[in-house]
């Protein structure tokens, strides 16, 4: 895809190049980010073009283009990434230029001043020019250091550069030492000198520190200080960041091997969220029950998956009983709380353009929390209810036998002809899987992607946005934070493919870990004594495993991720069958949409629903 938007008699020449760098110079950025640059530069393009300075104009596209990229500073192969648009339109990438134009501006950056844009064309530099020169990172590292580190500024897209000119000196080695330790100085002191009114600036510099090999001496006050700023937070009635930075110092501590700090933050974050739950009631109050659930949900798992050992040290038994009869209540109370809404049929657009102006305009968290609540998963109930009716209405089509085959040609299945004197089990799970993946279908075409592509049309989301979200599921094991979060940051990007890599083992462990929790055990012991995991098609049978998920998710998680006449997603992973047609099909998409709304939810119950009830 070669993009043009420059007359093709246009030359890339010097004087146009210092004709530009003084335009440059000149102009008024709204704000010193790529994304204004980016707009800035296109309407001065423009400008030079129509004024019938197309040398010039030239110049001033490709600085535009340069910065319509997105920075992904973790993939040290591809760090650029378009913007994406509806239809299929997308922004610049360094191969959409011709040779000239990669050799002009691998060039272009020793005559620019402005930081920022100086920046992401040393950057280009070092990654469009064979042989690499050193002295494109160093040029790159200088210049991403003016950014400075404050809230807003990494709001936008500072995080990403600081983590970019990180790389670059862990890169250069020994050529990068010396930059490397100023760095952590300046990290350090911006670190150590943020306050409440600091919103998240903190809880970012501290993931930069955790993900690369940066203060390593001063882990533990990091740690520290992020607690000491949770309690501030807390007490200023902010609980939801308060437990983000517990969680980050929570994962230093583990990372460190300090089990014992490790796990007074996590009983710090639970007891944050009955604070949140607001439960129960007091005098006069009406607080939501749903909603109480949820956050009671989360403060009982976090405080259960904390070793027995612990718990009993700390006194958190007694705890544990109390919020669970918390709970209980909690639940009770959101039935009545519950209503039936009934619908007319309707054309597929209007639900689409619904799910659109659902997700516009609203905040980051917000937004995300919407996508995870934009519709309610199917119920089996109602899938069973339709699949017999089916059955009486159409009986000639179930009183032959069927043989299923997977896309390699393997026989998968077979259904033996339907009883008629007689309910037939495995005919009607047959016709349940065929309504279910006829409502996936639906239900991803009309809610999901609408949603998924006006969120990446409004929201830019990093990749430590999605592991904070994992990191606060208490249903993620610790250790696994990451994983999960570059899954769903991998399906935000529309690489399903990728994501349900990740996340789909990722669910299976997920599974396991909570039954284990619960007491059950997941492991099978073989014919040599061998003791082995049980797959997640096994755990999916269990009747504890509707228990916990609820009957619709346990519903699920055998349809979609484990049935061989369905997806299959979990197997299709697990034994590399996966081609590059299910990994892109809607059934992908549903089921990263079904992770994240675990993630966002929890399992079962209520508190799956609770987002919903929150936002929808």
């Amino acid at each position: 895809m070669v993009l043009v938007k420059y007359p093709t008699n246009a030359n890339l020449t010097t004087a146009a190049l210092t004709a530009a760098s003084a335009t440059v110079e000149a102009a008024t950025f709204c704000r010193p980010d790529y994304t204004s640059l980016w707009q800035t530069l296109s309407d001065l393009a423009k400008t030079a073009i129509d004024r019938g300075d197309a040398d010039q104009g030239a110049v001033l596209w490709l600085f535009a283009d340069a910065c319509s990229m997105r920075l992904k500073p973790d993939d040290r192969a591809e760090p650029f990434i378009p913007v994406t648009g509806p239809g299929a339109r997308r922004s610049a990438l360094p191969n959409d230029w011709s040779n000239e134009e990669r050799a002009f501006l691998a060039q272009a950056y020793l005559q620019i001043t402005h930081p920022v844009l100086r920046a992401r064309l040393a950057d280009l530099a070092w990654h469009i020019a064979k042989p690499r020169h050193s002295d494109y990172a160093l040029a790159a590292i200088d210049a991403y250091r003016q950014i400075p580190i404050t809230w807003d500024r990494w709001l936008a897209d500072g995080r990403e550069c600081w983590a970019r000119a990180i790389q670059f000196a862990l890169m250069l080695g020994q050529a990068g030492e010396s930059v490397l330790g100023e760095m952590e100085s300046e990290l350090g002191d911006a670190f150590f000198a943020t306050g409440v009114d600091d919103a998240r600036l903190p809880l970012w510099i501290a993931e930069l520190v955790n993900r690369q090999s940066i203060l390593r001496d001063h882990r533990t006050a990091v740690a520290e200080h992020l607690a000491a700023l949770a309690d501030e937070h807390a007490a200023a009635g902010d609980p939801r960041l308060a437990q983000d930075l517990l969680l980050m110092a929570e994962a230093i501590y583990r990372g460190d091997r300090d089990e014992e700090r490790s796990q007074d933050m996590t009983v710090k974050v639970a007891e944050l969220s009955v604070v949140q739950a607001n439960w129960p009631p007091g005098d006069g109050e009406s607080p939501s029950a749903i909603t109480a659930s949820h956050f009671l949900e989360e403060a009982y798992q976090r405080l259960r998956r904390l070793p027995t050992e612990y718990r009993g040290r700390h006194g958190l038994e007694q705890r544990l009983k109390q919020i669970e009869s918390w709970l209980a209540a909690a639940n009770q109370a959101s039935v009545q709380e519950m209503v039936t809404v009934e619908t007319e049929d309707i054309d597929i657009t209007e639900p689409m353009r619904e799910a659109e102006s659902a997700m516009s305009g609203l905040g980051t968290v917000e937004a995300v929390f919407k996508l995870a609540a934009i519709s309610r998963a199917p119920s089996k109930a109602n899938i069973e209810s339709r699949a017999r009716q089916l059955m009486r209405e159409f009986p000639m089509q179930w009183l032959f036998g069927s043989t299923h085959l997977s896309m390699d040609g393997r026989v998968v299945g077979k259904r033996a002809p339907a009883s008629l004197d007689e309910d037939d089990d495995n005919a009607l799970w047959v016709a349940m899987l065929q309504d279910y993946l006829t409502e996936v279908g639906i239900i991803t075409q009309m809610r999901v992607l609408p949603a998924l592509q006006t969120l990446r049309r409004e929201h830019r989301l990093r990749l430590g946005d999605f592991i904070n979200l994992a990191r606060r599921c208490p249903l993620v094991p610790n250790g696994r934070e990451e994983q999960v979060g570059r899954g769903l940051l991998a399906g935000y990007q529309g690489d399903y493919a990728t994501a349900i890599h990740l996340l789909v083992p990722q669910l299976e462990h997920m599974v396991r870990i909570a039954l284990q929790t619960a007491g059950y055990n997941t492991q099978k012991i073989g014919d040599d004594g061998v003791q082995s995991e049980k797959g997640l098609g096994s755990l999916a049978a269990f009747s504890a495993t509707a228990e916990l998920l609820g009957e619709d998710r346990a519903f699920e998680l055998k349809a979609l991720f484990c049935e061989p006449v369905g997806p299959n997603l979990r197997n299709m992973v697990a034994h590399g069958l996966l081609d590059d047609e299910v990994a892109g099909s809607v059934y992908s998409l549903y089921a990263w949409w079904w992770v994240l709304r675990l993630v966002v939810g929890g399992f079962g119950g209520h508190q799956a629903e609770v987002a919903r009830s929150k936002y929808y």
